[in-house]
């Protein structure tokens, strides 16, 4: 387990530091409050992503099958990549975009990660 609680912190304080980076180099400021959609087919396409993820979640929790939770996950990560997209192709000039797509990126590598982590050393561990 502290493979995976070293894996999570690292890659929190790279994404942070990089966002940081990032903010100072393109003068990036971010909107403060509730997130704002660029559009319809932008709000309705993450409303379905995270109606889809919500019922990979319920269905993983009844049918005990960690597939499910893995539909799940990856559902997440195409939601937010889908967000990337749609700031990247609708608001291109504030570069907000790129700060989705570092955080998109390090969740991913945590999840992905700490999945792999997990089962290539904490289910072959000898007790």
């Amino acid at each position: 387990m502290l493979h995976i609680a070293i894996l999570l912190i690292s890659v929190l304080v790279i994404k942070m530091a990089l966002i940081k980076f990032l903010k100072k180099k393109y003068s990036i400021v971010p909107d403060p409050g509730e997130y704002i959609h660029m559009n319809d087919t932008h709000k309705w396409g993450e409303r379905g992503l995270i109606q889809c993820a919500i019922i990979f979640l319920i269905i993983s929790f009844f049918s005990h099958r960690i597939l499910f939770l893995y539909f799940f996950v990856i559902t997440l990560c195409i939601g937010l990549g889908f967000r990337t997209f749609m700031e990247y192709k609708y608001e291109r000039e504030q570069c907000v975009y790129i700060i989705t797509f570092i955080e998109t990126i390090s969740v991913c590598i945590m999840i992905i990660g700490a999945s792999i982590l997990y089962y290539v050393w904490c289910k072959f561990e000898i007790h």
